[in-house]
């Protein structure tokens, strides 16, 4: 009788062990949150964007941005080859304009970016959107998760788009972002396909940041203009 016991015990045992990792698995949705909680709750945090843009008929590009913030507080970031600088020192903003030698000063909003998402940097903005996690996919010879963002309204008449997000398994963070659509550069326009690829790398949590990073000084030579529009500090 109690070898019989014990028997039950331990197949109850063994069943519970098989069915522990899937009802411990995270949701897309839940990946994804704890990914962008990791930077909102960091000290410091910085790294390296690079992003190579496919624009159809205007041809290709390739962009890097250099981040370095203390999330809510203050951001520093250089933008090559545009030659940009952006500084956000909890009071104002300032983007310096190499390529033009001018400077502008705005509001800060770095308070209000630090809430970007990675529905923000996939283009979304702060539409509404569902998440559903696709596959396992290697990056760099890392498991990552392959989660679909979804807009749950159209982003704009005509426009299509499918936004990836990639995340390294092991550590829960972000990778990479792919974002694929096609729409019309102007009404009665043909469609016109864009592909944009974001890799991140670098990345260093809670290391120190020289406080001179967050102090804007005008080069030399330069001077005061109109702030750029459609330029936007880019959160954690």
């Amino acid at each position: 009788m109690l070898k019989f016991a014990s028997g039950r015990l331990a197949a109850a045992l063994c069943a519970m062990c098989l069915a522990a990792p899937a009802m411990a698995a995270d949701t897309a949705e839940q990946i994804v949150k704890k990914a962008e909680a990791a930077v909102k709750s960091a000290k410091t945090y910085q790294a390296v964007y690079s992003m190579a843009m496919n624009m159809g008929q205007m041809g290709r590009m390739q962009m890097t941005m250099n981040v370095k913030t203390i999330p809510g507080k203050k951001i520093a970031m250089t933008m090559t080859p545009m030659g940009v600088q952006m500084v956000d020192d909890g009071t104002s903003m300032w983007t310096y304009m190499s390529a033009m030698k001018t400077y502008s000063k705005g509001p800060s909003q770095v308070a209000k970016n630090s809430q970007t998402s990675m529905t923000q940097l996939g283009g979304i903005g702060n539409k509404a959107v569902s998440y559903k996690l696709l596959r396992t996919e290697s990056v760099a010879g890392k498991l990552n998760h392959v989660i679909q963002i979804i807009p749950k309204a159209a982003l704009a008449p005509g426009v299509t788009s499918t936004i990836l997000l990639y995340v390294d398994q092991a550590t829960n963070r972000m990778t990479q972002l792919k974002v694929s659509g096609s729409g019309a550069v102007q009404p009665g326009a043909p469609p016109m396909k864009q592909e944009m690829l974001m890799t991140v790398s670098g990345e260093k949590f809670n290391a120190p940041i020289p406080d001179s990073m967050f102090k804007f000084v005008p080069p030399p030579g330069s001077k005061l203009g109109a702030a750029p529009g459609g330029m936007r500090m880019p959160g954690g």
